[in-house]
Order: C-alpha cells, then structure tokens, then sequence
C-alpha cells in the first residue's frame, strides 16, 4: 500500500509537473522572440526615417542627429538582449541538440508507422521549430541592421553641407556593422547556425549508428558489384550482336559505299576490344 501511495504520489506531481515546464519554455520562447521582433522592427523605423530625411522637416542636421542617438539606443537595447539570454540560449541549444540526436537514434530502432515512430518524429519537428524560431529571428535582426547604411545613403544628402556629410559617413560607417545576436560569443542566431547545428546533430546521429548497419551495407555493397560486373558483360554481349548483324548486313543497306560500312565495322570492334 505504501508502494502503491508512493507511486501515485510520483503520478499527480508528474500531471502538474510537466505541464508548468511546457508553458515556462513556451513563454520563454516567445518572450525571446518577441525581443527580436521588437528589435527588427526598431531597424525598420530607422530606415524609413533615414529615407525620409529632409522631407519631415527643413533642419537635415537635427534629424540625422536624431538617427543617430536612434541608433545607439536600438545596439544599447541589443546588449542588454543579449546578455538578457545568454544562458537561455545556451541552454536551450544544448539540451535541443542533444535531445533531437537522441530522438534521430531513437528513431532508426522503432517499427516504422507505429506509434512510437510518430511520436518521436512530433518530438523532432518540435525541437527543430524551436531552434529555427530563435535562428530566423535572430537572422531578421541582422538582415534589418544591415540594411540601416543604405537607407542613409538613398536620403537626401548630396545638396547638404561638409559637416553633414562628414556626420553621415561616420553614421555610415558605423551601421556597416550588422548586430548580431549571440550566445556568449560562441554562436549566432542566424540560418548558418541553425543549418550547422541541424548537421552536426544529423551527421553524430548517422555516425553513432552506423556500426549498427554494416553488415547491411557490405551486403548491398557486394550485390551492388555484381550486378555492375553482369550489366558490363552483357553490354559487351550486345555489342558483338550488333557488330554480327551489321557484317551480315554489309553491302545491303541503303547506301553503296561497301568500303565506308567496312571501316565503320572495323571501328566498332576495335571499340569493343577496347
């Protein structure tokens, strides 16, 4: 009976457990997500204004200035993101790797089209939407902020003064520098990141079981080999039916050239020996 108490003790606290854990790691993805959005779209607004510079107002001086405090303040707010969720991300991508390698594993040894087979393959949808979520936002992020330098250079600029100018290049060629959202420096949230490390996953995954289909493979290999060896053996077959059937047919085609048919036969079987 204390067993049995025990048991459904483990039981209950499981049903609330698990729950709680799902929706603190959705919020916190979308918490991260929303971040970088926010971030994206702050590069946006800095565009157009940059684009718009001079149509608002006559004082070109006073806007660009106003772009550039902007600016500092969207890579401000990107800091402090990124040292917001460092050791989120961090986390996140090494039990998700670790997880979908395990699953991939896990899924070369299930029945196909069982229940267990699908189950697993909704876990690995699940983890690589997760990592791809935080990969495609982080790459927005950078692709925005990369496009700030050419919304400076389409404003109106060319009928302004040297120390505009000499504003406008320095703010050029700060913005050259995309932001880039890390995990302590060791990786970005970019695509790239996201296609190394669905690879790297893939690729241990193959090498872990491996060893588990040799025996497969060199029997494939060998029958492989010899249906190559025969397919060879009975084109060189059908070769010399062929050079047979033109010799018989020497001199009864539509052309009258005997000695031209001859030369052509001799070719063929010289290719043939070769």
């Amino acid at each position: 009976k204390q067993h049995g108490k025990i048991r459904l003790a483990t039981h209950n606290q499981n049903e609330h457990f698990f729950p709680e854990i799902t929706l603190g790691d959705y919020n916190i993805d979308m918490l991260v997500s929303a971040l970088m959005m926010f971030l994206g779209a702050q590069c946006d607004i800095l565009c157009d204004d940059l684009r718009n510079l001079g149509s608002v107002s006559s004082d070109f001086n006073k806007e660009i200035k106003r772009c550039v405090r902007h600016h500092k303040e969207i890579l401000r707010f990107a800091e402090s993101c990124n040292k917001f969720f460092n050791f989120m991300m961090l986390g996140q991508f090494f039990t998700s790797a670790v997880c979908l390698a395990m699953a991939l594993f896990r899924l070369a040894l299930v029945t196909p089209s069982s229940f267990q087979f699908y189950t697993l393959l909704c876990s690995i949808a699940s983890m690589i939407v997760q990592i791809f979520t935080y990969c495609w936002f982080g790459n927005e992020v950078e692709t925005k902020s990369n496009q700030i330098a050419y919304a400076a250079f389409k404003s109106d600029w060319t009928k302004q003064s040297s120390e505009v100018k000499k504003i406008l290049i320095i703010f050029t060629i700060r913005t050259q520098k995309p932001i880039k959202l890390s995990t302590f420096n060791l990786f970005y949230l970019s695509l790239s990141t996201f296609m190394t490390v669905l690879f790297l996953t893939i690729s241990g995954e193959l090498g872990y079981t491996r060893f588990s289909f040799v025996s497969f493979g060199s029997a494939l290999s060998a029958l492989n080999i010899d249906m190559l060896t025969s397919a060879l053996m009975m084109y060189i077959g059908a070769q010399c039916d062929i050079l047979c059937d033109n010799l018989k047919n020497l001199g009864y085609s539509t052309t009258d050239d005997y000695e031209k048919e001859l030369i052509d036969v001799i070719k063929h079987h010289k290719k043939i020996l070769m």
